[in-house]
């Protein structure tokens, strides 16, 4: 029998979080749903169940002048980047950006 495995998760309700001086681990804390409590909001951190693959997504606005992004790991191992490298002279540097992967995964491994 397959075990049901999904989640959603975001920052919170409230607006902008950061900036930060240097990289940071970012627990997507406020959980709409988790089957098979797969999902840790404490850490952040996604382990499957089961062999198979697993679809991700995510998105977020990036805002002003400074740099942002987000980094998707498996066990220490980039798998996915989006980035925001404000450019020119406007204003509105402003932008959402979402990006999803679907990632093999053997069971105890995480994301």
């Amino acid at each position: 029998m397959t075990e049901k495995v999904a989640f959603c998760a975001t920052l919170s309700d409230s607006g902008a979080y950061g900036p930060f001086e240097q990289p940071k681990d970012v627990p997507f804390k406020k959980v709409i749903t988790n089957i098979g409590n797969c999902y840790n909001c404490s850490t952040g951190v996604f382990t499957a169940p089961v062999d198979g693959v697993y679809y991700f997504s995510f998105s977020y606005h990036a805002g002003g002048n400074r740099q942002s992004g987000l980094h998707l790991v498996k066990n220490g191992q980039f798998i996915v980047q989006s980035e925001h490298i404000p450019f020119g002279r406007s204003m509105d540097k402003s932008m959402d950006k979402s990006m999803d992967k679907s990632i093999d995964m053997s069971m105890d491994k995480s994301i």
